[in-house]
């Protein structure tokens, strides 16, 4: 949504308005996990996930002024 005369511009933005998360990208570390609590036989156990989480709600208010 954009307002604007020959000086003034006033913008608002929104992005992720509904405000669900996404992951970006996923992986294990290598030999983080306990094979004593994940159950199992290799060595090390299952390695520790994690991830990169998408940004939440964003609403973005912008005011520009032009000068001549």
């Amino acid at each position: 949504m954009s307002l604007y005369n020959d000086r003034w511009r006033l913008n608002l933005i929104g992005r992720n308005l509904t405000k669900e998360y996404t992951i970006a990208n996923s992986s294990t570390r290598a030999l983080s996990g306990l094979g004593s609590r994940t159950g199992s036989t290799i060595p090390g156990g299952h390695g520790d996930a994690y991830a990169t989480v998408s940004r939440g709600r964003e609403i973005i208010l912008v005011l520009s002024y032009k000068y001549n």
